[in-house]
């Protein structure tokens, strides 16, 4: 176990905290293997689940330094330093490896056991080491989160990429810190609808009472729940739908302001990329554009339509070498800001970096702007395009410089003034495929003219036609899955404010690939609906939708 001494890191010794802290690195292992192996072996279960194994801090214990062997240990992060970066991957390795090891003993002990692992973790911070390999050592992805319906598609998303089947977890409180303050009974119910419109599992947490009482009500409530969650299990199958994919990189879960900082420092905070990655999912959500989140090992021949890179600084050699195959084979790539090792798919080399807000000015006619004016783009990169790329916008600078105080043309704006020879979108083609890249990530800015405009570019990129299209406010989302012989769509009501307010007069447009309906079916209870095709695409005439509507297609082959 870990305690603090004199120089703030972590040194093998008492135990300290709330929780205990012990290093797989240690004697520790040893320990995990017995109690592993005595369970597996005198107890039956069908299932384990492996929670907590993290590294909450940087550890420097005696065992750690005797496996780096590299000489001292980075103390100072930079993740412009290979050795920095070489430790970190290091950590990772080494969490991988143990995750993997008491996989393989619960395996040997058991071989019909289905193990998984805290895979919560995959979305923190490095400071964890908790890598999208995580997921090797588990049957399936499952995790605790806590940040609600918005969180929760989005990691839905990344676990059904990485694993197919999953598994969703939340506390019956509102936070693992309450242990009587309960959720309403709606949000349970959405977040159990979520996770089953995603083709995952649903658990809740619970904290035992040290005084042994029940709270009855409450389980009374969750078995309603999971009641109604079980009449629409036997429905689930097929390929999640998704025409567009934003990836998550576990490469870029850092930030370069953490350069110079002692390891001590920097706490499980949140990234900029898991942010842009929220803005941009939240987005294609409310324009009813089918997406996904997918790892990096989900590169390797990926047909997306389109694949969205935002907030990407730190790409693995690997992951670039898969998305210039993906986009040199015909796909299509929409980028903003550095984009590391991607310069010649993207059409520019890039110089440095605007350090104050500037605007992009697009050129005339571009189909991505609904107007020809200045847009507002945040700190944008400084590139020069390569000849074969063409430039659609320029970079434009404030009237007057954000640093100088003393002249101002607004009293609280700075305008823009100069246009600048600096691209700020660049149209290429590599390959069979194209990129769009755009100096500012106005896809996570959260403004509708941004957000016009990354949808705009989308379109550019995919021709503008989806496999479904839901025709319903922004709170509403379809999810939808192919299994050949039927595609099962949800339509989800996901409002901030609950009870959710009934939605009327929805609309869903299915792709059906060039085969006919033979029926559609509102579940559970299997009532037909009435719909159309028109153009290869089946039209349906939702009911009111409160929190759920859940639609079978039974399609054949024409």
């Amino acid at each position: 176990m870990y305690s603090r001494q004199a120089s703030g890191t972590p040194e093998l010794g008492e135990p300290t905290g709330r929780y205990g802290l012990l290093c797989p690195n240690s004697g520790y292992r040893s320990y995990v293997k017995s109690q592993l192996n005595h369970l597996a072996s005198n107890y039956e279960f069908e299932g384990v689940f492996i929670d907590m194994a993290f590294w909450p801090k940087v550890c420097y214990c005696e065992s750690c330094r005797s496996r780096w062997e590299a000489g001292e240990m980075p103390r100072i992060v930079d993740w412009n330093d290979g050795r920095w970066n070489a430790f970190q991957h290091k950590r990772e390795r080494w969490l991988h490896e143990f995750e993997v090891f008491c996989t393989d003993v619960l395996k040997k002990a058991n071989p019909a056991l289905t193990v998984s692992h805290q895979c919560s973790s995959v979305s923190r911070n490095w400071v964890l080491a908790a890598s999208e390999d995580y997921v090797d050592a588990c049957d399936y992805a499952a995790g605790d989160f806590y940040e609600g319906p918005t969180e929760q598609g989005i990691i839905c998303k990344l676990f059904n990429s990485l694993t197919g089947s999953f598994e969703f977890m939340t506390s019956r409180c509102v936070n693992l810190r309450d242990h009587t303050t309960k959720k309403p009974l709606e949000l349970i119910k959405l977040q159990a609808f979520i996770a089953l419109a995603h083709k995952g599992a649903f658990l809740h947490i619970d904290a035992i009472d040290p005084s042994g009482e029940i709270d009855i009500q409450a389980y009374e409530d969750l078995g309603a729940v999971l009641k109604e969650f079980e009449l629409y299990e036997k429905y689930l199958g097929g390929e999640l739908i998704a025409d567009v994919a934003i990836l998550f990189d576990s490469n870029s879960k850092m930030d370069f302001r953490e350069n110079g900082m002692d390891v001590t420092n920097v706490g499980w905070v949140p990234f900029p990329h898991i942010r842009q990655v929220a803005a941009t999912a939240r987005v294609l959500k409310e324009r009813h554009i089918p997406f996904t989140v997918i790892a990096a090992k989900n590169l390797k021949n990926a047909s997306y339509k389109a694949i969205v890179l935002t907030g990407v600084s730190r790409l693995s050699e690997e992951s670039a070498e898969d998305i210039r195959e993906y986009v040199r084979n015909g796909g299509a790539v929409y980028a903003s800001g550095d984009c590391a090792r991607l310069e010649d798919v993207l059409g520019f080399k890039h110089l440095s970096k605007f350090e104050h807000d500037t605007y992009i000015s697009p050129e005339l006619g571009i189909p991505i702007f609904s107007k020809d004016r200045p847009m507002q783009a945040g700190i944008q990169s400084k590139v020069e395009a390569l000849p074969s790329a063409k430039v659609l916008a320029s970079i434009m600078l404030p009237i007057t410089d954000p640093g100088d105080f003393t002249k101002f043309a607004s009293i609280h704006s700075n305008p823009p003034g100069k246009r600048t020879e600096y691209p700020a979108v660049i149209a290429n083609e590599y390959g069979k495929g194209r990129t769009l890249w755009m100096a500012g990530s106005i896809e996570s800015m959260g403004e509708k003219e941004q957000s016009d405009a990354f949808v705009k570019a989308i379109a550019y990129l995919t021709g503008g036609s989806y496999s479904h299209f839901l025709e319903a406010p922004p709170v509403a989302e379809a999810i939808c899955f192919d299994a050949g012989d039927y595609i099962l769509a949800s339509i989800l009501n996901v409002q901030p404010t609950l009870p959710a307010v009934a939605l009327h007069g929805a609309r869903l447009s299915v792709d059906l690939k060039g085969r006919s309906v033979r029926k559609a079916l509102l579940l559970p209870e299997e009532k037909e609906l009435p719909f159309e095709v028109k153009d290869g695409y089946a039209r349906i005439e939702l009911p009111p939708i409160n929190l759920l509507a859940m639609v079978i297609i039974r399609v054949s082959e024409q």
